[in-house]
């Protein structure tokens, strides 16, 4: 059909006679002669406007005169023209029926009208309010395969009523046709059509408005108005669940308003009149209400629309005055009283999420004004790294985030799962953000999250084990569990650079049903002790403070009897998260600012920040592929198969390229166990997590090491205090006796490069005092001494070796008593364990400490070196040992006299030495 249809516009049907008789030997003028036109009838397209659809009957005429279409049936007298020769005296001979195939013309009646109407009141220039509103309300009656086949032309005709209009009725009864369509295409499931239309159809130099009115401000207005009547609860909820739609409107309005006044060269506080910034704020007064107090009636569009005005608070900080919306996130978040539900609680951590995701998240929190001077520059890298108003208002995101994590803390574990979450996520974006890939960048970033350790030390308590010491492996253990390591553990790690990032390897480990770092679900008969979480909350201090410093946008939730949080316990997940967190900002910080941060700290901070040093080092040891494998099937029995399939199928599907090469290459590794494939979980699976969880162990080894060691350098008069005998020295020292026990080679090298270095640094507290500290060290060494693994041993050897000769350049040369004997019960206690089971290594470890001694020239006194004859005195209760070994079998035998006299034999052994 034409575009634009006329009066004049018909179908002409012609009439023909087709002769049968066909004589080969007429003549050619008789042959042509086979069609011959007999009639003609004419039906005009259009009636009262519309296209002609319904059954017509139309009369045939014998010609066809000039202003034929003027006549219309034989029995219409006053129309009929004297030249018009009707067949069979005009009756009705042919029936027609039209099917109208058309995006243009409609068959609604309804429709018909409206858009009649509305070419009518253009044409004219003038508007019939009271005709418009009658022909709006009755679009609400019209199909939906008509609303969906004429869908963007009936919007553009919606929003130019807007925008033309001068009567708030037009314009909330134009915005209440749109709330109609939409909610019909939801229905549907045409919500793409709506996506469609704003991204390629909607323009608004369409919306020619008046005046200086824009169309995003006359919709903020309507919907505003909407918003408050509150006698038409249906069109509200149906508003509020696709309120999407309209903020995208709003956004798509306001950025082609911007191109088409070249406002983003212009100061963004005038990029929009203060009429539309009061209809924005009216627009968030009038939102508030239905979340806040409505979110129990209507929780599904309550939710909807708290996402759906996150997103647009987020877009409107790209093109709007970031002031003034973070003005309005604020007064947002502060609408949450203090006794709000747990929905409620979900709804802000979700708007601040959505909010969070803004591609320039870093520069919207570090906010760097060319008009500041130098020193004001550098005050603004100064500011007190706590949670307070000040650095809130100079971090305004991250500090509300941080508060919002801080709260939650305190609430149940799926609102603590949340906010741990939104933090975690937010790092490590910035961490692979390829915008800032240098160290200062990252290291400049790191410190947003400082105050995030205050918050961890607040929950100290909730982080840390009940008994650290009864997690602490032999030598001997710790090398069976890396004898599982499917990979070599031992590469070279240089610098804190190339691990920068690596401590989130285990991205979504946990998710996947995998708690391995201390199986705490692993039920073992050979356990030597049991692992749980202190449940404990922190100090009445610390929890007044921490009420007393969170009033920045408005009072929050308290637990329902005013007194401690019934939700005490962090899970497993939980506190790997958040320490992957901690881990991740002392490893990127700058050294000199992590040193200024540490001159902050009361001493009792400080005590905090090592216990959860102490803590990662528990939380992310690595304890082997069996356990692994053991840990993995006794959580999958938990669940249903299709619950296991949904953790294991598409985590594995959903890893990068890169990644799935690795997987097929470790699966190639040789399997020392066989995996029950009933559970659900592969060989694959389970070397790649073998491999993510030794890494790991590694990283975190790696960047506590670092710490401890920064520390050791910048805090070493405190340590030395009481000649080292000091709650300082003695967590720093458990610290890196915790680094010798379950880890990679690599780590392992470096953890005695320090305990070298401290030794040297602290020989007072090994040979002045207490002999507690020297104790302790020696039966650790000791174990070294045992292992399997070559440099371990060469290591723990020469460490010994170390530590008896500054004990003898301690006592200027004279002895080195305390060492030897903390030696010798060092080996007691190791036989009385039944540690010691590889006492041909220990010998080897020997011969390392003699050879020591004897190429050291300047230790010798006369002819043979004070310490050569160590390895002697030592290995004879290793000899005795062996002894008794060996005649156990015959004790069971011969009765308890020949057990008798063996004892007296390794006593009379002890005396002799």
């Amino acid at each position: 059909l034409p575009v634009h249809l006329h009066e004049k516009h018909h179908l002409l049907f012609t009439f023909y006679h087709v002769s049968c008789d066909i004589n080969s030997k007429g003549t050619t003028k008789k042959r042509e002669a086979v069609e011959s036109q007999v009639g003609f009838a004419w039906l005009p397209l259009l009636r009262d406007g519309r296209v002609v659809t319904s059954e017509q009957q139309l009369a045939v005429s014998t010609n066809l005169p000039p202003g034929y279409l003027g006549q219309h049936t034989a029995d219409s007298k006053k129309h009929a023209a004297p030249d018009i020769k009707w067949v069979d005296g005009g009756k009705p001979l042919l029936k027609v029926r039209n099917l109208l195939v058309s995006t243009i013309y409609t068959e609604d009646q309804y429709l018909h009208n409206f858009f009649h109407h509305c070419q009518m009141n253009q044409s004219a220039g003038q508007e019939n309010t009271g005709d418009l509103v009658k022909h709006l309300k009755c679009l609400h009656a019209m199909e939906t395969c008509v609303m969906v086949n004429f869908l963007p032309t009936i919007l553009n005709q919606l929003l130019q009523i807007l925008s033309r209009t001068s009567q708030s009725e037009v314009a909330v009864n134009s915005i209440r046709v749109m709330i109609h369509i939409v909610s019909k295409c939801h229905e549907e499931g045409l919500d793409h059509l709506l996506r469609s239309y704003i991204k390629y159809v909607f323009r608004t130099d369409q919306c020619v408005p008046l005046g200086d009115r824009s169309t995003h401000e006359e919709l903020a207005k309507s919907i505003n108005i909407i918003l408050k009547q509150s006698a038409d609860f249906l069109t509200i909820n149906k508003l509020l669940k696709h309120s999407w739609f309209f903020f995208d409107l709003l956004i798509k309005s306001m950025v082609l308003h911007l191109i088409a006044k070249n406002g983003m060269k212009v100061s963004r506080t005038q990029r929009f009149p203060s009429g539309y910034h009061h209809a924005v704020q009216s627009l968030l007064l009038a939102i508030i209400p239905h979340v806040s107090l409505r979110c129990g009636e209507i929780p599904d569009e309550a939710r909807r629309v708290n996402v759906s005005w996150a997103h647009f608070m987020k877009r409107c900080l790209t093109l709007m005055d970031r002031g003034f919306i973070f003005n309005l996130i604020n007064d947002y978040l502060s609408c949450f009283s203090s006794k709000d539900t747990k929905v409620l609680a979900e709804y802000r951590l979700d708007f601040l999420e959505t909010v969070c995701q803004h591609e320039h998240f870093v520069p919207l929190n570090l906010p760097m004004s060319f008009t500041k001077t130098r020193l004001l520059r550098t005050q603004d890298l100064q500011l007190d790294h706590t949670l307070s108003d000040d650095f809130c208002r100079h971090h305004f995101l991250v500090g509300l985030v941080l508060r919002e994590l801080s709260l939650s803390l305190a609430e149940s574990r799926d609102i603590r799962h949340t906010a741990i979450a939104n933090i975690k996520g937010l790092m490590m974006k910035h961490a692979f953000d390829g915008r800032y890939p240098n160290k200062g960048q990252q290291a400049r970033i790191a410190l947003l999250y400082l105050p995030l350790l205050k918050v961890l030390f607040e929950n100290v308590q909730r982080l840390q084990l009940k008994d650290l010491s009864s997690l602490s492996l032999t030598f001997s253990n710790a090398q069976s569990v890396r004898d599982e390591l499917p990979f070599n553990i031992s590469a070279t790690v240089n610098g804190s650079a190339a691990r920068r990032s690596a401590i989130f390897t285990d991205k979504e480990l946990t998710s996947a049903g995998y708690v391995t770092s201390l199986g705490l679900l692993l039920k073992r008969d050979d356990s030597r002790g049991s692992l749980s979480t202190e449940t404990g909350a922190s100090t009445p201090e610390r929890a007044e403070d921490r009420r007393d410093s969170v009033d920045f946008t408005g009072q929050r939730r308290a637990s329902a009897g005013g007194g401690a949080p019934p939700y005490c316990k962090f899970s497993q997940q939980e506190v790997r998260s958040l320490l992957m967190c901690f881990l991740h900002i002392i490893k990127t910080m700058s050294e000199d600012a992590l040193l200024a941060y540490w001159n902050k700290m009361p001493p009792q901070e400080l005590m905090d920040y090592l216990s959860l040093l102490e803590i990662c080092l528990h939380q992310f040891r690595y304890v082997g592929r069996r356990s692994i494998a053991r840990t993995q099937e006794a959580q999958g029995s938990n669940f249903s198969a299709a619950e296991r399939k949904t953790q294991t199928m598409p985590a594995l599907r959903s890893r990068p390229v890169s990644v799935h090469a690795r997987l097929q290459q470790v699966g190639h590794v040789d399997s020392s166990f066989t995996l029950n494939h009933s559970a659900g979980i592969s060989e694959v699976e389970i070397s790649h997590q073998s491999l993510v969880e030794g890494n790991l162990a590694t990283e975190v080894s790696l960047t506590v090491l670092d710490s401890v060691s920064c520390f050791i350098h910048n805090f070493k008069n405190q340590l030395i205090q009481d000649d080292g005998h000091n709650p300082l020295m003695k967590k720093v020292f458990n610290i890196l006796l915790l680094l010798t026990s379950s880890q990679s080679e690599t780590a392992m090298r470096h953890t005695f490069a320090s305990l070298r270095a401290f030794i040297s640094k602290f020989p007072a507290t090994f040979f002045k005092g207490r002999d507690s500290v020297c104790a302790t060290f020696c039966y650790e060494i000791l174990k070294g001494c045992t292992s399997k693994l070559n440099s371990t041993r060469s290591e723990a050897s020469a460490l010994l070796y170390l530590l008896m000769r500054n004990n003898f350049e301690f006592t200027k040369r004279k002895t080195f008593l305390r060492t030897h004997l903390q030696i010798i019960i060092a080996v007691s206690r190791l036989i009385a364990d039944v540690v010691f089971t590889g006492g041909s290594r220990f010998q080897d470890s020997l011969a390392i400490i003699n050879n020591f001694a004897n190429s050291d020239k300047a230790l010798k006194v006369g002819s043979n070196p004070p310490i050569a004859g160590v390895a002697r005195r030592v290995s004879s209760p290793l000899e005795r040992a062996s002894i008794h070994s060996v005649h156990q079998a015959a004790v069971r035998n011969s009765g308890s006299l020949e057990c008798r006299r063996l004892r007296c034999d390794l006593i009379q052994v002890y005396r002799i030495m």
